[in-house]
């Protein structure tokens, strides 16, 4: 489903169950309701970046059981709720590049044992706590780079 570039400032409600993509980039959302995906129980990729998002609601993907990629960069997130991510248990890739992030939820991706990249370059987080990818054995790129202190 095709939604890009359409100045939308809230995720279209008419969204159906057998969607498999969405593509939201380059929009005007600054927020996301947490029901928002509920109805898409099909969807395997989101793509929100080029956005305004400035958090992310607890339970975001809470019905999207087949959700593989989320793409959340260009976005001006600060806030992501420890649960966003929890029952999404298929994820393989989350690109939260290009943030405002400062800190990331213990337990971000729960008991994912799918996941493979976690995408966090060019945010302004100054650690990376190991329970961030608790319990995920799969995992092979954690893309991150530190900002350094010139005191």
């Amino acid at each position: 489903m095709e939604c890009s570039n359409r100045s939308l400032h809230d995720v279209p409600t008419d969204i159906p169950s057998n969607v498999i993509k969405i593509v939201l980039s380059m929009n005007n959302l600054t927020s996301i309701h947490w029901n928002a995906f509920i109805t898409a129980t099909q969807l395997k990729a989101i793509d929100l970046s080029h956005n305004k998002l400035v958090e992310l609601p607890e339970k975001l993907v809470w019905e999207n059981e087949k959700l593989q990629s989320i793409d959340l960069s260009m976005n001006n997130l600060t806030f992501i709720h420890w649960n966003a991510f929890i029952t999404a248990t298929k994820l393989k890739t989350i690109n939260l590049s290009h943030n405002k992030l400062v800190e990331l939820p213990e337990k971000l991706v729960g008991n994912n044992e799918k996941l493979q990249s976690l995408l966090l370059s060019n945010n302004e987080l100054e650690c990376l706590h190991e329970d961030v990818v608790y319990n995920t054995p799969t995992i092979k790129v954690i893309y991150h780079c530190f900002a350094l202190n010139e005191d």
